[in-house]
């Protein structure tokens, strides 16, 4: 879309907006398409995107946004819902686990001690994955 500039009376085409890069990780490309992977480790994400957007190491934030997402939706597969710190202390101390020498030295048993306090075994988290995979499939 042409403009009129004031000043010159002339046409002037409008700058265009500059998108925001994020810098990414290619996985994989295929048939075009790209697998790409963002953000930093406490919160990484993994999508989809077409493979003539990725410019070098980076795709725009608004191509990002619109990815077709890969993986599982871990999140929606647990309910943490009755998980409190008190119940997890609880579990801690009921494996005799009082101290950060006892935790390092019952590394395992807080583990189990954190299953029993959220009730999520990797066998009902396996059931679960594979129970969205077949509606999804």
């Amino acid at each position: 879309m042409e403009e009129l500039s004031q000043e010159e009376g002339q046409k002037t085409k409008p700058k265009p907006k500059r998108r925001k890069m994020v810098e990414v990780y290619v996985v994989s490309q295929k048939s075009g398409s790209a697998l790409v992977q963002w953000g930093v480790p406490a919160d990484r994400h993994r999508g989809y995107v077409p493979a003539e957007e990725v410019e070098g190491s980076k795709v725009a934030k608004s191509v990002l946004d619109a990815a077709i997402p890969y993986g599982l939706p871990w999140e929606e597969l647990v309910d943490l819902s009755d998980l409190t710190p008190e119940k997890f202390a609880r579990e801690l101390r009921r494996a005799s686990i009082w101290t950060a020498e006892d935790l390092a030295a019952r590394a395992t048993h807080a583990k189990h001690a954190l299953a029993a306090a959220t009730a999520v075994t990797l066998g009902t988290l396996r059931k679960a994955a594979q129970e969205l995979e077949q509606e999804e499939g």
